[in-house]
């Protein structure tokens, strides 16, 4: 059975290939390997935990996966390598403008397909968040704790048909640890100039965060 990889107590810069970061940002890609990351798991047991996942999609995402050399796959299951916890901190902007490239990239994608399962992975359980819109779900413009934030975007996502996110720039301040993202966003035919802060901790999670917005584009 392979070794199962210990997962980084700080992010180091990266140098992820762009095909694995296209990966890790298609749909369920990310749930998927984090299933097997305490593993070995079987296919039916990934498949009883992630409910909403067609056998068909998991199929090709663990095909996907174990090809990038991220799963290994053994006769008791399959099991992240090594690889995927390198393949993982290229994903957490804690070095590099390359790297913070690689979040953003990831983020705007898992937006894109409604993933909010990896939105919110790298957030601490007690992020504060501020947003003008929240008003409109959630009452105040601050709210505090990954579940009241995760509420909120539930049910920001419910009350839209169409939401896609356009990057056009992340910039990094390592000696801070925060991270500016700049994006189009369009959400029912509305176009909005986007601009999205995140703050993180040493050990590379999202402790703040806000997002503002500008005219309509």
């Amino acid at each position: 059975m392979a070794a199962r990889p210990s997962l980084p107590e700080r992010l180091q810069p990266a140098d992820t290939p762009d095909a694995v970061v296209d990966l890790l940002g298609r749909r369920w890609a990310l749930r998927v390997l984090r299933e097997a990351w305490q593993g070995p798991v079987g296919f039916r047991e990934i498949r009883r935990r992630l409910a909403e996942l067609s056998t068909s999609v998991l199929s090709q995402r663990l095909s996907e996966l174990g090809e990038a050399g991220l799963l290994h796959r053994g006769t008791d299951g399959y099991t992240a390598t090594a690889d995927a916890a390198h393949a993982l901190r290229g994903l957490l902007p804690f070095g590099d403008d390359r790297a913070a490239q690689a979040f953003a990239v990831a983020w705007t994608r898992a937006w894109n397909v409604r993933d909010l399962a990896s939105v919110l992975r790298p957030y601490r359980d007690d992020v504060v968040f501020r947003s003008p819109a929240t008003r409109m779900f959630a009452g105040p413009a601050v709210i505090e704790g990954k579940a009241e934030l995760e509420a909120y975007w539930s049910s920001a996502l419910a009350a839209v048909r169409e939401v896609e996110f356009t990057l056009e720039r992340a910039l990094w301040d390592g000696a801070r640890r925060e991270l500016v993202v700049l994006y189009l966003k369009r959400v029912d035919g509305t176009r909005l100039r986007a601009t999205e802060f995140f703050r993180f901790d040493e050990g590379g999670r999202i402790y703040e965060g806000e997002a503002m917005f500008g005219v309509p584009a």
